[in-house]
């Protein structure tokens, strides 16, 4: 996966910033960082195939609730409850904000 478009639209903010008038060594630097960007973003993506060795995804999380759920013989409303509160933390937490919640809790 090559989804660099991150470090691109960093560097048309920083290029905005500095200005449209870029001395040749202020570009050097904006290369340098999108190619650190890249090397960064890459780095992560390939640990994290590593590590998991299969994709993830908020739909797999959900679905890891759903079997836990029914483990736990939770009835549909209580189920379609838990997901649609899940559901909407995808959007107001970070991954990094949602293993901090998981690691500093005792479960």
């Amino acid at each position: 996966m090559k989804n660099y478009g991150i470090a691109a639209v960093m560097r048309r903010e920083l290029e905005k910033v500095l200005s449209k008038d870029l001395t040749a060594e202020q570009t050097k630097i904006l290369d340098q960082a999108e190619n650190l960007f890249k090397q960064v973003y890459q780095t992560g993506f390939n640990e994290a195939r590593l590590i998991g060795g299969e994709e993830w995804s908020n739909n797999a999380c959900l679905g890891y609730a759903i079997l836990g759920a029914r483990k736990m013989r939770y009835s549909e409303e209580q189920t379609k409850k838990l997901i649609r509160s899940m559901y909407s933390q995808f959007d107001l937490t970070s991954v990094g904000e949602a293993i901090e919640v998981y690691n500093k809790s005792s479960y």
